[in-house]
């Protein structure tokens, strides 16, 4: 799948896994490494650290990544309890990981900025009077994001 995209040196990719345990996010790091690019895991530690590796090197997700990033997330992620019931269930990684990756992205533009370099910063399309900005920055990004 990420053949599909030109990763180099130059590129970070964020690769999320709740229990860090299963082979395509762990091949996905692979991957983006093989090609340069840093590799950052959005991961819980407690979750990975009660399982076992689905990848054929035994590794984990944490083990392959540049950077890696406990999103606080319970084993299970499951948060809330079910009334008369032993099960659990309300994930907390989903809102977890948007908040981080969107926090990471906030940091590194506002440090970009702060050193003069100038960043896209695509807004939403029901914002009025930038769709002349929001056209070139699809222009200029569609060959390295599909679907855009």
């Amino acid at each position: 799948m990420l053949d599909d995209y030109p990763i180099g040196p130059k590129d970070v990719l964020f690769v999320v896994s709740n229990s860090g345990r299963n082979a395509f996010p762990i091949e996905a790091a692979l991957h983006a490494r093989e090609k340069g690019a840093k590799v950052i895991a959005i991961t819980s530690a407690d979750h990975a650290a009660r399982v076992t590796s689905r990848h054929q090197s035994g590794k984990m997700l944490a083990d392959v990544a540049d950077l890696v990033i406990d999103n606080q997330a319970p084993y299970g992620d499951a948060c809330l309890s079910i009334p008369h019931s032993d099960k659990r269930m309300g994930s907390t990684s989903t809102i977890s990981g948007a908040f981080i990756v969107n926090a990471v992205m906030a940091g590194a533009v506002a440090n970009l900025s702060g050193r003069g370099i100038s960043v896209d910063v695509y807004r939403s399309a029901n914002s009025s009077g930038e769709a002349k900005e929001m056209s070139d920055i699809i222009a200029r990004w569609r060959p390295r994001i599909r679907g855009l």
